[in-house]
């Protein structure tokens, strides 16, 4: 692990909101307090490369602060973490304790799968335990949502889909062929082909298979419904008219590559851009600064939660590690590929969504709600930036915004395509609801609660057990898909790690409560611009349940008053 150091358990006061109004630097400041204050953190904290220890090996790892003995670094992750030590719950501790005391039991998968029914009245039963087609489908519309796109001819690689007419058109809806498939936008693929790479070489029994996932949009019934899943080292393919057993397995692979993916791309697309970038704040601008306060609101608790990754996940023995089929050393060389090849500051939510081709699936829960956040958070972004920046000049004036940008595109590699200067102040406040954006939706919409939800045993394990068939059955043949799942020593392990991630957030930490305290509530110009994101907040809210009430799984994740304002977890 990259150095901890030792605990310092002093509160940095320094860091607290001191209650002066906020302002951008003006010309007529004379007495360089400002800079001053500003020039002495940046001697306290600065970003460089650093690399990742697990069992002596060394591995490269994002750019970021490194939090050495009494370092600022070390004393920011301790303030934070001791306010987030409160919200921890006794969930992962009550569901190892059921898991172990039925431990006998587990010989099958139902048996298995009554684990979260004996649980329901501690923990809300997660969307993942439901392996049926529909609900596979619509775990790629909501907690699995970030790697569905759009099917090309060549994610078919010259092969088409297997279904006869009568069986597309059952499936995927009236007058669909294999020729019409990919041309009427129907297709979508969930691609995995590569995912083996990262399995932990030292544990060789559990593994993410290469896999690739294909489903289908049906306009007539408006759902989203596996078709094929391939697997190109067997040369193997499934379809919901095999075995029900071997369509199971092939699904549960699919799965298994799926929940990595998803966990550790969230890292990669959210905290390894927020962490250095605050940093960056913290050395150019002052404490005042609208923008950065604004963002620090956003940015709060990552620090800590970069210093719990070794604790919990990126290191040997963690549940994890024990239960991941890339393990820490895989993640983590995962987590640097993704981040060098794939994350890109210009690729915002709605860059995102129609570069996959999501606007062909009308009923994308992330999507849909997604949109409603991404109005209300630029909404009131624009007017928070009104009341500080009369024109786009003032924001060109703005040194310390300015050096913010120069220094972050300068100091921090991962942070590609961050914008090197404002030139107005809609540039402005299109980077700050991107960043907003990633601190809440997309962050709760990967990890947090949604981490519950889709990581789950049986039918949804971080890994697969058993090497896959290389043949269909024969006629009499079966498959144990016991064998295959996540085994019982494991279970537990496995619970507590899905249960750790799932912490009701407090009222006050919520999406709702954004802005309620200092330094906002002191700025009587933004009175009004917050009570407008509250209204809305509370509109999307509404939204939400209305729209999930009659659902089998709700997805009620991005509920303002579930969702908090930061990087929670």
């Amino acid at each position: 692990m990259f150095r901890h150091g030792v605990i310092v358990l002093a509160v940095v006061s320094a860091l607290a909101h001191t209650g002066a109004a906020l302002s951008i630097p003006s010309s007529q400041e004379t007495s360089g307090e400002r800079e001053a204050a500003i020039a002495a953190t940046a001697g306290q904290i600065f970003n460089t490369k650093r690399t990742f220890s697990i069992a002596g090996v060394q591995y490269p790892f994002y750019d970021g602060p490194v939090n050495s003995p009494g370092s600022l670094t070390l004393q920011i992750q301790n303030e934070e973490l001791q306010k987030l030590i409160t919200f921890r719950s006794t969930q992962p501790q009550s569901v190892v304790s059921i898991a172990t005391t039925a431990a006998a039991t587990l010989t099958n998968v139902d048996a298995i799968t009554n684990l979260y029914t004996l649980a329901e009245s501690i923990i809300e039963k997660p969307m993942a335990m439901d392996n049926s087609d529909e609900t596979f489908g619509l775990q790629r519309l909501t907690h699995k949502s970030f790697a569905l796109r759009l099917a090309t001819p060549s994610d078919l690689k010259g092969a088409e889909i297997s279904l006869t007419d009568s069986q597309l058109a059952e499936k995927c809806g009236k007058n669909v062929t294999p020729k019409t498939l990919v041309a009427s936008n129907r297709l979508f693929v969930d691609d995995f082909s590569d995912a083996a790479q990262w399995n932990d070489p030292a544990r060789p029994e559990k593994y993410a298979p290469n896999v690739v996932g294909f489903f289908c949009f049906n306009k007539d019934s408006q759902k989203l419904l596996p078709i094929e899943i391939r697997y190109p080292d067997t040369k193997l393919a499934y379809t919901p008219y095999d075995t029900a057993d071997e369509w199971t397995l092939a699904k549960m692979g699919l799965e298994a590559a799926s929940v990595q993916y998803h966990q550790m791309a969230h890292m990669g697309e959210t905290h390894t851009l927020t962490i250095p970038m605050r940093v960056e704040m913290l050395r150019n601008m002052a404490e005042q600064h609208p923008v950065r306060a604004l963002l620090m609101h956003h940015v709060y608790a990552d620090f800590a939660l970069e210093m719990q990754v070794a604790v919990i996940l990126l290191n040997t023995t963690t549940m994890l590690d024990q239960t991941f089929a890339w393990g820490a050393s895989g993640s983590t060389r995962f987590l640097g590929n993704h981040i060098n090849t794939k994350v890109s500051f210009k690729n915002d939510f709605v860059s995102d969504y129609t570069k996959r081709g999501l606007q062909h699936i009308p009923t994308h829960k992330y999507v849909q709600y997604g949109k409603l956040y991404q109005e209300t958070i630029h909404e009131f972004v624009a007017s928070f930036l009104n009341v500080y920046y009369a024109t786009d000049a003032a924001v060109v004036a703005d040194k310390e915004l300015q050096n913010w940008a120069k220094a972050t595109v300068a100091n921090v590699a991962q942070l590609k395509d961050f914008p090197s200067s404002f030139p107005t102040k809609a540039a402005l406040a299109d980077t700050l609801t991107h960043v907003i954006f990633l601190c809440t939706v997309r962050h709760h919409g990967m990890n947090g609660m949604a981490t519950w939800h889709s990581m789950t045993v049986p039918y949804s394990p971080a890994a697969l057990w058993k090497p896959l068939p290389t043949a269909k059955l024969q006629k009499d043949e079966k498959l144990n898909l016991r064998e295959y799942t996540v085994p019982t020593a494991v279970i537990p392990v496995a619970l507590a790690l899905g249960a750790t991630f799932f912490r009701p957030v407090p009222e006050a930490e919520s999406m709702l409560a954004a802005y309620t305290t200092s330094p906002f509530s002191d700025e009587s110009r933004l009175e009004q611009s917050i009570k407008a994101f509250r209204t809305n907040l509370q509109t999307i809210d509404a939204a939400i349940t209305a729209g999930e009430k009659n659902e089998k799984w709700p997805y009620e994740v991005l509920r303002p008053s579930r969702l908090s304002h930061y990087t929670w977890v």
